[in-house]
């Protein structure tokens, strides 16, 4: 039972480091994670629209108009929601703000909200996070690994690793 847990804790382990790796290695000029042709985005502050710590999954767009309600990032990089009132080649004024038309990334039609997974992602995606839960343990595996072929080799150097091996094959000879 132990052994079942523990490959279950492995395989989940092993599952998280590798989508956290490839959060991290798909971050985008903003800082976020873009997967193709969408980004995962989490607001840091409440607003009228949403809330801290929502995951936003939303589609780029690259067309846009007066009156559609966008998810943009405001001069700060804070992402935010807002409806378009105007709108050039350069510049969309969204409610109060005047908004470089690069800063607009989809619609709000096009983004799936998640509620709270978005404090998961920031915390998971922090770099010393990041360090200690995957890099660290990777590489005392990795050292530990080290240690058990210097120790194989040693023993075979001095005759103890043929005997070792006998004794375990007696063993399981013994036990079937």
């Amino acid at each position: 039972m132990k052994k079942i847990v523990l490959r279950i804790l492995g395989i989940v382990y092993v599952l998280l480091a590798i989508c956290l790796t490839v959060c991290l290695l798909n971050y985008n000029d903003l800082e976020v994670p873009q997967f193709g042709n969408s980004m995962l985005l989490v607001p840091e502050k409440d607003t009228d629209n949403l809330s801290r710590g929502d995951l936003l999954i939303t589609k780029i767009s690259k067309e846009f108009n007066v009156d559609d309600e966008v998810i943009y990032l405001d001069s700060s990089n804070k992402v935010k929601m807002g409806t378009i009132s105007s709108i050039n080649d350069e510049i969309a004024m969204v409610g109060s703000d005047n908004v470089d038309t690069e800063s607009l990334i989809g619609l709000k039609s096009n983004t799936k909200f998640i509620g709270f997974i978005g404090y998961l992602l920031v915390i998971l995606t922090n770099k010393i996070i990041y360090l200690f839960l995957v890099v660290l343990p990777i590489l005392v595996l990795f050292i530990y690994e080290i240690y058990l072929i210097v120790k194989c080799i040693k023993e075979e150097k001095n005759g103890d690793f043929d005997e070792k091996v006998k004794k375990t094959k007696n063993k399981g000879n013994k036990t079937k």
